[in-house]
């Protein structure tokens, strides 16, 4: 995807996972059409938990990542 690459110099690894979201395939099921996920977290966030947390960097880099996504989206429509 073109906004990760402009924002991290990579090219994403596409993987298939709902992690804990499940209503994710659920949802592509009934719209018919492909369920992104953008994940922002690291394995030490603790998801869920009591003392669930965002790293600052993954806050920042994640707001802007969402910024490039959409504006790569808009330019689907131009």
């Amino acid at each position: 995807m073109a906004a990760e690459g402009r924002l991290f110099g990579t090219e994403p690894d596409m993987i298939r996972d709902g992690s804990t979201i499940p209503i994710a395939k659920i949802f592509q099921d009934v719209i018919q059409k492909s369920v992104l996920m953008l994940p922002l977290g690291a394995v030490d966030d603790g998801e869920h938990s009591q003392n669930e947390k965002i790293n600052r960097w993954n806050y920042i880099e994640g707001s802007k990542l969402f910024a490039a996504f959409f504006l790569e989206m808009a330019k689907l429509h131009q």
